[in-house]
């Protein structure tokens, strides 16, 4: 299933509902909508993240987002 998303610089995409974790820990949207009202990332989230390690990982996660 696919999930709107809102991006860190206010656009609106699709992603795997799936991956949506994956998108929350890399910090790569600031919120989603579940249910018909917007659910926020929280900021310590991503900030206890971190930077992803691996620049192939990020690559597969803005694959799909895309």
């Amino acid at each position: 299933m696919v999930v709107l998303v809102r991006c860190n610089d206010d656009t609106c995409s699709v992603a795997l509902e799936s991956c949506l974790d994956g998108l929350i820990k890399g910090g790569l949207i600031s919120a989603y909508l579940d249910k018909g009202e917007w659910v926020s990332v929280a900021r310590s989230l991503r900030i206890a993240r971190g930077v992803i390690s691996s620049r192939r990982s990020l690559e597969r996660v803005v694959a799909a987002v895309a």
